[in-house]
């Protein structure tokens, strides 16, 4: 038995580009580590494989990754939440998450993928008009070129208490049903701006509550999580608003005059240049 855990070990660190397959190994390797009496001396095996895939990302000097490297960074993402559990709820947790990989993610012939020189050139805009990224939290983002039934990006925030810090993962999938991944990356951000203003506490402030109700927008009756995509909606519009990338924001049926305020919202929160 110890040999096949070994094997698929080695398969899931070995195989970096096929993410699926990695998944596959994962469930294999879960459901016989299960079987297992002494579970964590597989765990911690495993793990310190998972932490040594991680420093070598780490000593990267490029805050953007691409194709295996990408991928090693999501599952590093999502297996570190999981190591924080006993063995038993370890595994169950490893085993959900590579099956959701296995039956939400696919390759597809036409991808609709945003670009690293296409990233790099909008926060290249965003720096010379705003303050922001050099004030908040630095943030590393991740290409993946697979889509994923469920969503078409993610923003892992991971905090440090002792630290008051935040580490910020923006992964970008392949963005399907003809959405424009340009605007996918400034949901992203405007996630990422929610967090930095708020510390992690992810509420909207009730001046901007306000403002919005008074504009005959009322978000007062939305779940939280609704709330939290809608205000990175309005982040996202704000920015793009009046910018080289408004063609690429998909709510034309939004009034002039609301884009208007949520564009004054953005600039209110964030630090122009002067």
């Amino acid at each position: 038995m110890e040999k096949t855990i070994i094997r698929l070990m080695d398969n899931f660190f070995n195989d970096k580009s096929n993410m699926i397959v990695r998944a596959k190994s994962l469930i294999e390797l879960t459901e016989t580590i299960s079987k297992e009496k002494n579970k964590l001396k597989y765990l911690n095996e495993f793990f310190i494989k998972v932490d040594n895939m991680y420093s070598k990302l780490q000593g990267e000097e490029s805050f953007c990754f691409l194709k295996e490297k990408a991928i090693n960074n999501y599952f590093y993402s999502i297996l570190s939440i999981c190591g924080y559990y006993a063995p038993d709820i370890c595994l169950e947790q490893m085993n959900r998450v590579a099956n959701i990989i296995v039956n939400n993610f696919y390759k597809d012939d036409i991808p609709n993928i945003i670009s690293q020189e296409k990233i790099e050139e909008i926060l290249s805009y965003l720096d010379n008009k705003y303050e922001f990224l050099e004030k908040f939290n630095p943030f590393i983002y991740s290409i993946i070129e697979y889509k994923s039934k469920n969503y078409d990006s993610l923003l892992g925030i991971r905090r440090f208490p002792d630290k008051g810090e935040f580490e910020y993962n923006i992964f970008l999938f392949d963005v399907k049903d003809n959405k424009s991944p340009v605007y996918i990356f400034f949901h992203e951000l405007g996630h990422y701006i929610h967090s930095n203003i708020t510390n992690g506490k992810l509420y909207i402030p009730e001046d901007i509550i306000l403002k919005l109700k008074d504009n005959g927008i009322n978000i007062e009756n939305m779940e939280e999580y609704q709330k939290n995509d809608f205000f990175a909606d309005i982040l996202a519009i704000g920015l793009m608003y009046g910018s080289p990338y408004e063609k690429e924001d998909p709510f034309f049926k939004t009034k002039e005059k609301n884009k208007n305020l949520f564009k004054d919202i953005v600039n209110k929160l964030l630090v122009l240049r002067k």
